[in-house]
């Protein structure tokens, strides 16, 4: 079974599913545009180009992506069979990460073609988190721990790689990456610009005078005008609404 077949036997995010439906893609993933494929072969410096009909899904857990590995590398059947989750090796109290966790954390989108696992994590209006990257990347590195236990067994191997999209290139998002994010030696995570155009609107709690307040016992609509960066003070940047 290939590595797309695997995946899609895990795909079971209602969003994802309800869109090819009502586009009339039961059956099968929608196809990325060239702009799109281009752009992601280029940043991740990928030796092959991404085809028009490449298999991806969104909102993929961290414990989908594990049963898929298990599944292409050795099979269904196989699969079935219990086995060790594998822990972070972390001694911390109350901090030991797992392989397959019961939560739903998971990577916004997942591009399959060939042997090439492209995971990507995106930001449009909401905040890079410093806190929530390093929980994933612990979750990255279980996965690609776990999978060099399969390697042998899954001929040819899979390449892992992983990118981020965003209005604006996070310069303060501090993190241990992996060493297999990096494409040929540059210490750069690949980034993609996400572009926003067009007058954007949020709902907001306010105070009787309009001004924002989580306590606030008002709300109003806000029209932002665009998007800037700004530093939360404790090493996240994160894209805030300007009003206008």
């Amino acid at each position: 079974m290939n590595l797309a077949e695997a995946l899609e036997l895990f795909n079971r995010k209602e969003r994802n599913l309800l869109v090819r439906f009502a586009l009339g893609h039961k059956e099968k993933a929608l196809r990325l545009s060239d702009s799109f494929r281009s752009d992601v072969e280029k940043k991740l410096a990928l030796e092959h180009e991404i085809p028009l009909e490449a298999w991806w899904a969104t909102d993929f857990h961290f414990s989908w992506l594990a049963g898929a590995l298990r599944v292409h590398a050795l099979g269904a059947e196989e699969a079935l069979i219990p086995q060790p989750n594998l822990p972070s090796g972390e001694n911390r109290p109350n901090r030991t990460r797992y392989l397959v966790e019961g939560n739903a954390e998971d990577i916004d989108m997942v591009i399959a073609t060939g042997t090439q696992l492209i995971m990507i994590e995106a930001k449009a209006y909401g905040a890079w988190s410093n806190s929530v990257m390093a929980s994933k990347i612990e979750r990255l590195n279980l996965l690609y721990r776990y999978y060099e236990t399969l390697k042998r067994a899954s001929e040819p191997p899979i390449q892992f790689h992983f990118l981020l999209i965003s209005p604006n290139e996070p310069t303060k998002l501090v993190a241990n990456w992996p060493t297999w994010v990096y494409n040929n030696g540059v210490q750069r995570i690949p980034w993609i610009q996400l572009p926003l155009e067009g007058t954007v609107y949020q709902v907001t709690r306010c105070d009787q005078d309009g001004e924002s307040s989580k306590s606030g016992s008002r709300w109003h609509v806000v029209r932002a005008a665009g998007l800037k960066v700004y530093d939360d003070g404790e090493g996240s940047q994160f894209n805030r609404l300007q009003s206008g």
